[in-house]
C-alpha cells in the first residue's frame, strides 16, 4: 500500500474491530463463523487489482455478506469489504459496497456505522487526490464521532489536518491539530500525540517558523519512545528533521539524516512514497551544496517512483526540483518542461505554495513571458495572504497552552478584563463616530437628492407651461380662424349669392340651367364652411375643458375597476381649468391615490367626489361608504403619506376621518391663486 494507507490503516483496523465487537455481541454461532470466514477472505486482499479482473476472495466475501440475516453484522462486513476495496482500481464496486454499508447504518440509526462509511469514503477520495471531497467525508465522520467517541473524533481531526496541509492551508491544519492534541493528551494516546506534534513541526517548518518546528519535533520524538518500533514513524521523523536542517543551510547534517532513514531494509516496499521523498530531499541537499555527481539521476528515480504510485503532490515537488536543476545546467528546454508540469499539476491539486514556486521558476526560465508569470505569482500570493489573514486563528493554540499556564492566566485575567472593557468602549466610540459620519453623509445625499428633485420639477413645470402656452396660442388661432370664416367669409358669400340669385339673367335654357347649378354649388360651399367653423369652435371648447375631462376618465376607470358607483360634483370648471399645471398635476395624483385606496381596500360601494372653490380656497372632498380603518390610529401606508406630502407642497391642509364600518372621509383645502 502507498504512503496514505500507511497513515490510516492502523486507525481503521482498530475502528473496524471496535464496531465488529459491538455488532457481533451475542449473534448466533453460524453468523459468527460467517464473519470469521469473511475476515479470512479479506486478508488475501493485499495488492491493487485491475478493474476488469475481480478478486475471487472479494467476490466470495460479498456473497457471504449478502446472505447474512443480521443487518448489524451485514453493515459491519460491508464496511470491512469497502475498506479492502478502497485502493482498488474497481472504483464502482467500492462505491456500491460502501453505500450499502452506509444505507444499513442510516436505516439502523447506527452513528458508528455511518461514521465508518464516511471514513471509508475519506480514504477513497484521499488516495485519488480529491482533497475537497475527502475532507468533506472526514468532517461528516467527525461530526458523528465527536459526541460519542472523542478518540475517533480526534483521529478524524488529524486526517482533516493532513488534507489541509496537502493543499498548503497550514493555518487551518494547525488549528485542527491543536484540537486533536487537546483530545489525545488526556487519553494518553502516545502514537496519536507523536503524529500530531510531528505534523505540527512540518507545518511550522513550511511557515519558516523554525524554532517552533524544532520544538514540536522534539516533543514528537519524546512520544516516539512509547510507540511500537515496527513502524516507519522514526524514518518519517528523520526526514522531517532533515528538511528542517536543509532549510537552515545545514546540508551535511540533513544528508546524514536522509541516509540514516534510507538504511532501513525494504523501505521502498513498505512505503514507496516515503522512500521517494527521502531520495528527492537528499538530492535537493546535494543540489544546494553544488554537488552534481548523482544528479539528475536521484531526482528522476524519485519522479518515477512517485509516478508509479500516482503520488501527485510528490510529482509536483519532483518537477520543481528537476526544473531548478536543468535551469542551473542551462538546459532550458527540459527546465521549462518540468516547471510547466509542476505549475499545471499544482493548480489542479490546489497546491498553492508549490504553484508559487513553479511560477517563479518559469519567470526565470522564460524571460519573454516573465511578466505574465510574475503577475500570476502576485495574484495568487495576494489571494493566499488574504486567506491566511482570515483563517489564522491562534485562539485554539492559546486554549491548548492555557492548561500549562493556569496560574499565570489568573494574574492576567484582571488585566485582560480591563483591556477588553477599554477595547470595547473604544470600539463602541469608533462605531458611534462611524455611524454619525455615515448619517451625515446620508443626510447630505438626501438633501442633494431633494434639491435635484426640486430642480427637475421646475424644469418639468417650465416644459408644461411652454407646451400649455403653445396650445393656448394654437387654440386662440383656431378660434380666430373659425370666427373669421363664420362671421366674415361666410357672411359675404351668402350676400353675394343672394344678390346673384335675384339678378335677371338672360340667355338660352342651357345658360340659365348652368346659372342655377352654380348657385346651388355656392350654397353647398357655404354649408361646408359653416361646418368647418363649428368643428373648430367645438375643438377649442373641448380643449378648454380637458383637465376636467381627464379627471372624469380617471373616476370612470377606478369605478369600473373597483365596482364603485362614483358621484362627481364640480363648480367653477373654468377656474379649475385655468389653474397652473403644477397645481392640477398634484390634485390629480391626490384624487387618484384616494380612489385607488377606495377601490382596493375599503370594500365601498359609493364614492362621492366634490371639487369646489370658495374664498380663494380649493376644497376637495372624497367620501366613501366602505369599512373604514380597523384601528383608531392606523399605521399610515405610502399612499396616505404621498397625499399628505402633495397637499403640503401646495401649501394646503389634509384631514382624514375614518370610523370602522362607517366609511372614510378625506378633506383637503388648498389656497388658489386665480
Amino acid at each position: 500500500m502507498n504512503k496514505i494507507s500507511n497513515y490510516f490503516i492502523g486507525y481503521l483496523i482498530t475502528g473496524i474491530g471496535f464496531i465488529v465487537l459491538v455488532g457481533c455481541d451475542g449473534p448466533a454461532k453460524k453468523s459468527a463463523d460467517v464473519v470469521t470466514q469473511i475476515d479470512s477472505l479479506l486478508q488475501i486482499q493485499l495488492t491493487p487489482l485491475d478493474a476488469e479482473n475481480a478478486n475471487p476472495s472479494i467476490s466470495e466475501a460479498i456473497g457471504l455478506t449478502a446472505r447474512l440475516k443480521d443487518d448489524s453484522l451485514k453493515m459491519v462486513c460491508y464496511n470491512k469489504i469497502a475498506y479492502a476495496l478502497v485502493e482498488q482500481a474497481d472504483t464502482a464496486l467500492f462505491r456500491t459496497i460502501n453505500r450499502k454499508g452506509l444505507a444499513l447504518a442510516e436505516k439502523r440509526k447506527d452513528s458508528n456505522g455511518v461514521a465508518q462509511a464516511h471514513w471509508n469514503f475519506g480514504i477513497y477520495y484521499l488516495v485519488r487526490n480529491r482533497n475537497s471531497e475527502s475532507y468533506g467525508h472526514y468532517e461528516k465522520a467527525y461530526n458523528y464521532f465527536k459526541n460519542k467517541d472523542p478518540y475517533y473524533a480526534g483521529k478524524m481531526l488529524y486526517h482533516m489536518a493532513y488534507i489541509k496541509s496537502r493543499i498548503k492551508d497550514y493555518t487551518g491544519s494547525e488549528i485542527l491539530l491543536y484540537k486533536a492534541i487537546a483530545i489525545f493528551k488526556p487519553l494518553g494516546k502516545s502514537k496519536q500525540l507523536y503524529l500530531c506534534h510531528n505534523h505540527l513541526g512540518a507545518i511550522y517548518d513550511n511557515l519558516n517558523e523554525y524554532e517552533d518546528a524544532l520544538n514540536h519535533y522534539q516533543i514528537a520524538y519524546e512520544y516516539l519512545d512509547k510507540v511500537d518500533a515496527n513502524t516507519l514513524h522514526l524514518q518519517d521523523y528523520q526526514n522531517n528533521i532533515g528538511v528542517l536542517y536543509q532549510k537552515l543551510g545545514k546540508q551535511e547534517e540533513a544528508i546524514a539524516l536522509f541516509n540514516e532513514a534510507l538504511k532501513l531494509e525494504g523501505l521502498r516496499k513498505m512505503d514507496a512514497g516515503l522512500f521517494a521523498r527521502l531520495i528527492d530531499n537528499r538530492a535537493y541537499s546535494y543540489f544546494l551544496m553544488g554537488v552534481d555527481e548523482q544528479l539528475p539521476e536521484m531526482y528522476l528515480t524519485a519522479l518515477h517512483i512517485r509516478d508509479s504510485i500516482n503520488n501527485k503532490p510528490g510529482l509536483v515537488m519532483s518537477h520543481i526540483h528537476l526544473g531548478s536543476y536543468y535551469l542551473s545546467v542551462k538546459d532550458t528546454i527540459k527546465s521549462l518542461q518540468h516547471s510547466t508540469e509542476a505549475y499545471i499539476l499544482g493548480r489542479e491539486l490546489e497546491l498553492n505554495r508549490d504553484t508559487l514556486g513553479a511560477l517563479l521558476l518559469l519567470a526565470d526560465i522564460d524571460p519573454e513571458n516573465s511578466g505574465h508569470y510574475l503577475r500570476e505569482h502576485i495574484k495568487l500570493n495576494e489571494t493566499l495572504i488574504q486567506r491566511e489573514r482570515e483563517l489564522r486563528n491562534k485562539f485554539t493554540r492559546i486554549e491548548y497552552d492555557t492548561d500549562n499556564y493556569i496560574k499565570e492566566n489568573k494574574r492576567l485575567l484582571r488585566e485582560k478584563i480591563w483591556i477588553s472593557v477599554g477595547g470595547a468602549a473604544l470600539m463602541l466610540i469608533l462605531i458611534l463616530l462611524i455611524v454619525i459620519y455615515k448619517q451625515r453623509e446620508k443626510n447630505k445625499e438626501l438633501a442633494f437628492a431633494a434639491e435635484q428633485q426640486k430642480a427637475d420639477e421646475k424644469i418639468y413645470l417650465l416644459n408644461l407651461e411652454q407646451r400649455a402656452s403653445l396650445d393656448r396660442g394654437r387654440m386662440q388661432e383656431r378660434k380666430r380662424v373659425a370666427e373669421e370664416l363664420h362671421d366674415g367669409v361666410l357672411a359675404r358669400m351668402i350676400g353675394i349669392r343672394l344678390i346673384w340669385e335675384y339678378l335677371k339673367v338672360k340667355g338660352d335654357d342651357s345658360t340659365l340651367i348652368k346659372h342655377r347649378k352654380n348657385l346651388v354649388e355656392m350654397q353647398q360651399l357655404e354649408t361646408e364652411i359653416r361646418n368647418i367653423s363649428h368643428n373648430m369652435l367645438n375643438e377649442v371648447f373641448t380643449t378648454e375643458t380637458l383637465y376636467i375631462r381627464t379627471i372624469e376618465k380617471m373616476l370612470k376607470k377606478w369605478g369600473k375597476q373597483g365596482g364603485l358607483k362614483i358621484e362627481f360634483k364640480i363648480d367653477q370648471r373654468e377656474i379649475w381649468e385655468g389653474l397652473d399645471n403644477y397645481f392640477k398635476a398634484n390634485v390629480y395624483k391626490i384624487m387618484e391615490e384616494a380612489l385607488h385606496n377606495a377601490a382596493e381596500h375599503s370594500q365601498a360601494k359609493l364614492v362621492i367626489v366634490n371639487l369646489a372653490i370658495a374664498e380663494g380656497v380649493g376644497r376637495i372632498s372624497i367620501i366613501d361608504d366602505g369599512r373604514g380603518f380597523i384601528k383608531r390610529f392606523p399605521q399610515q401606508g405610502i399612499g396616505i403619506k404621498n397625499m399628505k406630502s402633495r397637499t403640503k407642497k401646495l401649501g394646503g391642509k389634509f384631514l382624514i376621518d375614518s370610523v370602522q364600518n362607517k366609511g372614510t372621509k378625506i378633506y383637503i383645502q388648498i389656497p388658489i391663486k386665480v
